[in-house]
């Protein structure tokens, strides 16, 4: 007997609890007989096939073997409004039907989670008879046809052979038989991000018995998935990075000694080389060449690739150093494979066939006009370098870090002109997180001479024309940003927010990890209540205004559409929204003056240098 048939068939037990004995109760044997004699064998291969999955992890330490994902796991933490919480108590929040929102950077240990998450709920199925649904959302493909999610999780969890019955499902879901547990929003096709996100947040709406977890890193969108409880992942604390450290099947003396390093006073040095479980795989590969730690985070996964590229075994002293296939020298693969990053990257591509991983590669030789070929270089990249992993029928990055490192890599090599139009394609396109930290690092001048100054004139430009004296121009200056945001009708709390494309506001948010001050989101969310904005907006006359109309959403909640316009003056006037406005302008201002004195002076200095030189 099956761990589905026990924890459904314990619903009938007398003095048992959950939602299967809950939906026993409602629908009555009969009903209920026929959802498990439906189900048992669909949700059973299911759960099996989504346990062998999450049962093992590869990384680039173990390239040629799986590790098991519970002998490497090391508890993660969270941070929310109301303090710290562990993994432990947000297990328990799912099982509770709770909506659970985990944001946090690449390497901070998400995925991990969701395999760990997966794994206990799935062991104690016949506890809380509630059964595991594990979705990666980079699989997630849209069809004219899917407009609800649960369609798509119909999909994932039938087996044709058994011939389930949709209805069945649903019914399933209203009586919370499932916790779903959906992996990296942020790796969902930039098409699609929107209407993905979307669906999800109805689905959580329309089924409040069913608990969820989704993981992303941050992006603009994510912001507004209002049916869920967020979360940050938090930097590993030094007794977890040195759990993680000690955990690493590596050689026993180059590991010891970078422990003992780090227990001998040098970890706050390098914290941020310790702040997640990537960095700390690679933190130990680089130690390995070098016997030190590079300061820089662009020069730490330099090193990392160096070393991967040309390293032995991990695990066996003295063993060789693996063929390539290609044989291309190092600066040679760099090249190439920093443009496939590059080319990927701008097209939100995160996973490959077999066919693709081929083709994108072929791309990137054929512009760089080399005679070699792509099936060799695929498989240096995934055999002798191990920066693409095979995942089931796909190949996808070790980690995305790596991408992002290797496209700042190829903006910082690009030469020609038009090199603000290469740097917008990432940073807007690719929703460039860490490569904009990258670039800022290998590329400075580039960056910020090249791209972000001009960007920033042109915003600021619009933003001069306005008297922030007038409420008229204050209101302008909203609409410049924002065309419109939802707030739920009975309670003003906030629903989504629409940014304008009147001026880049985009732009303004990708760089605002180097730039703090140029986060547009803070003129709504800044302040105490992160996620409540619109708590003291004057609701009554918002509903007045003519500058708000009704809608419902796909849960049939109403909602107000607010816009900025003439008409908005009754309540703008009542809020801060306006002073925010002028501190974001205030700014954004001073950060154009500085990068203008920063340019004009490097400029100046070089002219002095040489003004002994000329014809007299």
């Amino acid at each position: 007997m099956t761990s589905i048939e026990l924890a459904l068939g314990a619903a009938a037990v007398k003095g048992a609890t959950g939602p299967a004995t809950n939906a026993l109760s409602r629908w009555g044997r009969r009903k209920y007989d026929k959802f498990i004699a439906t189900y048992t064998n669909a949700l059973a291969t299911y759960i099996t096939a989504a346990v062998d999955h999450c049962s093992c992890v590869k990384n680039i330490l173990y390239r040629d073997q799986l590790a098991k994902t519970d002998e490497k796991y090391v508890n993660v933490r969270f941070r929310s409004g109301t303090g710290e919480t562990e993994d432990m108590n947000l297990l328990s929040a799912l099982l509770h039907n709770r909506r659970v929102l985990v944001r946090g950077r690449g390497g901070a240990g998400k995925t991990m989670f969701t395999k760990w998450t997966t794994l206990r709920i799935s062991e104690t199925l016949l506890n809380h008879q509630r059964i595991p649904i594990y979705i990666e959302l980079r699989e997630l493909r849209f069809d004219k046809d899917l407009e609800f999610f649960e369609d798509y999780a119909f999909r994932a969890v039938s087996n044709r052979r058994t011939k389930p019955n949709f209805q069945q499902f649903k019914a399933g879901l209203e009586a919370g038989l499932f916790v779903f547990i959906l992996d990296a929003a942020d790796e969902i096709s930039k098409d699609h991000r929107h209407q993905a996100l979307k669906i999800i947040d109805a689905f959580a709406k329309h089924y409040p018995e069913v608990g969820i977890l989704l993981t992303s890193r941050d992006f603009t969108e994510i912001g507004g998935m209002t049916s869920f409880e967020h979360f940050e992942t938090q930097p590993l604390s030094r007794e977890q990075a040195l759990t993680i450290l000690e955990k690493l099947d590596y050689r026993e003396d180059i590991k010891g000694t970078l422990l003992d390093n780090i227990k001998a006073g040098n970890y706050d040095k390098h914290a941020f080389f310790l702040e997640n479980p990537l960095l700390v795989t690679i933190l130990l590969l680089t130690f390995d060449q070098s016997r030190e730690i590079p300061v820089k985070r662009s020069a730490f996964f330099k090193r990392a690739f160096e070393t991967l590229y040309e390293r032995h075994d991990a695990s066996k002293e003295g063993a060789l150093a693996r063929d390539h296939h290609a044989g291309l020298p190092m600066d040679e693969f760099e090249d190439v494979f920093s443009l496939f990053c590059y080319g990927t990257y701008i097209n939100s591509m995160y996973n490959f066939t077999q066919e693709e991983l081929v083709a994108n590669f072929r791309a990137a030789i054929q512009q760089l006009d080399l005679d070699e070929s792509p099936t060799d270089i695929a498989k240096d990249a995934e055999e002798s370098v191990c920066l693409i992993v095979k995942e089931g029928h796909e190949f996808v990055f070790v980690h995305r870090a790596f991408q992002e490192y290797f496209t700042a890599v190829y903006i910082k090599n690009y030469k020609a002109n038009d090199i603000g139009d290469i740097i917008e394609e990432a940073l807007i396109n690719g929703q460039g997180e860490n490569t904009l930290e990258f670039l800022f690092e290998l590329d400075q001048f580039s960056l910020e001479k090249r791209y972000v100054l001009p960007k920033l004139k042109a915003i600021n430009s619009k933003f001069r024309k306005l008297d922030f004296g007038k409420i008229e121009d204050q209101i302008s200056g909203l609409a410049l940003l924002f065309s419109r945001f939802k707030i739920f009708e009975k309670t003003g709390a906030f629903a989504s927010l629409r940014p304008s494309s009147r001026i880049d506001n985009t732009f303004l948010f990708a760089i605002s990890n180097i730039y703090p001050q140029t986060n547009t989101l803070r003129i709504f969310f800044g302040g105490e209540h992160a996620h409540d904005p619109f708590k003291e907006l004057p609701l009554e006359k918002i509903r007045k205004s003519r500058s708000s109309r009704r809608e419902k959403n796909l849960s049939d909640i109403e909602l107000l559409d607010v816009s900025f316009s003439p008409t908005s003056s009754d309540w703008v006037t009542e809020t801060d929204l306006p002073k925010r406005l002028e501190l974001l302008v205030q700014d954004l201002f001073a950060l154009e003056e500085a990068l203008d004195a920063k340019y004009s002076e490097k400029v100046s200095k070089v002219r002095k240098r040489f003004s002994g030189f000329g014809r007299g």
